[in-house]
């Protein structure tokens, strides 16, 4: 009898051996990611910490220098002294001048053939002559100098490690008159370094930039004269810091290296961490990861003998669950469809009551046209004309929202051009040499709007065409909507050149009629919100509407 090749037991053991290997898998990509995050995290924050030694070793460095200048200044030409008349008067401001900062163990004062005249150690002259000294060299040798940062040394009188920082004296022919030195002792940096947590092997220190080192936390063996040319590779004043790997010249340690160049002068911050002390922590979490992982396996294990009955009531629910998924997707489907139909109904109800309301609007028109003829009085005549013209305002509304896509909005520039293109027609405005100019912006109305809207250019613009222009002279009405976004409204403006009879209030009172044109305006104006201002001249009237127009209302 041949068996199945896909048996549930072979499928349960071949999920098992995936789940395992995936697992050990999942472990090895974390493990190797983890390996990567430490050492990036570990460079990080040597570059941190390098740009703090730097810091403060500029710090550090410019505060002594400045002691160093304010020295410089207080000595004349010629190793004479404008610090007291006494060596022991320059003793003691010596002194006082090392205690403005912790870092300065002493300062000299040191002729041009290298012998001591005065020092915060002791007054007067010492014993000794220091023209070996580098930094005496260098100053002696190079008039334009400025400050020299020597050598890591041994005191000679104090037996402390310190380094130099020393500037030219010039005396009063411009020539060598000798150095002030700044002894600034290693062990104020090395307090600082203490400090700063880092884990066990690491080191801080600050190397010129020729490689000589002057500080190191902690101090080796054999430090003093020693240097590293390398320090310097990689770093520019474009590129002032440098992380890397590297195998250590100190104790051929494996390191996570960061070098920063010290500001404004010749120095090197350096951070330095064992490899093996970064990745201490990460090989302590592996060894937790791989007890989890263990745990993980057997219990993967001890659950394989429950697969076949985990298989089939997955099996169960998947049918379950596609079953369910079609009936949801047809409801889905049939209620869509509902929804559908039922909007195509609104708008199609919608479209038949606004076509129904433009029809009887234009029933209403053509009734009221019928009846003025009929009438023999002036004014009954004119007020039905007035009337009709209103309502061929709102029949345009309705006829611009049965064209538009959504059924519950207007251009308003379509819808004002053509209704002041039908009131000009029916003003005979061309016959009269009046043109009328439309300028509206193609911002969106919905039909609370777009009615009043229309009702108040078809108030100014009849105004203006009735009594803008009594004496038959030609002029041009202009009618111009502009969107102002700052204020977010919309300022309407009609506008004609005439005589400057056609303000609403001025028509009305030269004819003694009635002000319901003006009332109409006004009240079109407050139903929208607005601010109405008519201002009439000789040269002609001008009615502006600011009307509110919010963002969100227009697109």
């Amino acid at each position: 009898m041949i068996r199945p090749l896909h048996t549930p037991r072979s499928i349960l053991l071949a999920l098992s051996t995936t789940v395992t290997l995936a697992t050990l898998f999942a472990w090895a990509v974390f493990a190797i990611a983890d390996y990567d995050s430490t050492l990036a995290s570990s460079l990080r924050e040597n570059a941190i910490i390098a740009d703090l030694l730097q810091e403060h070793a500029h710090r550090t460095i410019e505060a002594s220098d400045l002691v160093l200048r304010q020295l410089e200044a207080a000595v004349e030409g010629g190793g004479g002294l404008a610090l007291g008349d006494s060596p022991e008067a320059v003793h003691e401001r010596l002194v006082a001048m090392a205690d403005l900062l912790p870092q300065v163990g002493s300062l000299w004062i040191i002729g041009p053939d290298g012998a001591v005249i005065n020092s915060s150690v002791a007054p007067g002259p010492m014993g000794g002559r220091y023209d070996d000294r580098r930094y005496f060299q260098v100053q002696r040798e190079a008039p334009g100098a400025g400050t020299f940062i020597g050598e890591l040394l041994e005191g000679r009188q104090t037996g402390l490690d310190f380094f130099a920082i020393s500037r030219r004296i010039d005396d009063l022919g411009g020539g060598f008159g000798g150095i002030v030195v700044a002894a600034i002792h290693t062990s104020y940096f090395q307090q600082f370094y203490a400090g700063v947590a880092m884990p066990p092997g690491s080191t801080l220190a600050i190397l010129r930039d020729d490689g000589a080192l002057l500080v190191r936390e902690p101090l080796a063996a054999g430090s003093y004269g020693a240097r590293f040319p390398a320090v310097m590779r990689g770093l520019t004043p474009q590129s002032p810091r440098v992380v890397s790997r590297v195998a250590s010249p100190v104790d051929g340690r494996d390191r996570l290296v960061a070098r920063r160049l010290v500001k404004d002068y010749p120095l090197v911050a350096l951070v330095s961490r064992k490899v093996e002390a970064v990745l201490a922590p990460f090989w302590q979490r592996q060894v937790r990861t791989g007890a989890v992982v263990a745990v993980l396996i057997l219990t993967v294990a001890a659950l394989t003998a429950l697969g076949l009955r985990a298989l089939e009531g997955e099996r169960r629910l998947k049918e379950a669950l596609a079953a369910a998924n079609i009936s949801l997707e047809d409801r889905v489907r049939q209620r869509t469809a509902e929804l559908e139909q039922a909007l195509a109904d609104k708008n199609l109800l919608l479209s038949e009551v606004y076509h129904r309301v433009k029809n009887n609007l234009q029933m209403i028109e053509s009734l009221l046209a019928l009846q003025s003829r009929t009438l023999t009085d002036d004014r009954a005549r004119d007020a039905f004309r007035t009337a009709r013209r209103r309502i061929n305002a709102l029949g345009l509304v309705h006829q611009q929202l049965l064209g538009a896509g959504d059924l519950a909005t207007v251009r308003l520039d379509a819808f004002l051009n053509e209704l002041c293109a039908n009131l000009a027609a029916g003003a005979g405005a061309e016959r009269r040499g009046l043109k009328v100019v439309v300028d509206v912006a193609p911002l969106p109305a919905d039909l609370d709007r777009a009615i009043p809207l229309g009702l108040l250019v078809n108030e100014l613009l009849s105004n203006a065409l009735l009594h803008g222009y009594r004496d038959g002279s030609p002029g041009t009405i202009t009618v111009r909507g502009e969107h102002l976004t700052d204020t977010e409204a919309v300022r309407l403006v009609v506008r004609d050149d005439g005589d400057g009879t056609s303000s609403p209030d001025a028509a009305a009172a030269e004819e003694d009629v009635p002000r319901s044109g003006m009332r109409i305006v006004r009240a079109l104006a407050a139903q929208l919100g607005g601010e109405l201002t008519v201002r009439s001249e000789p040269q002609g009237t001008e009615v502006t509407v600011i009307i509110p127009w919010p963002e969100a209302e227009h697109g």
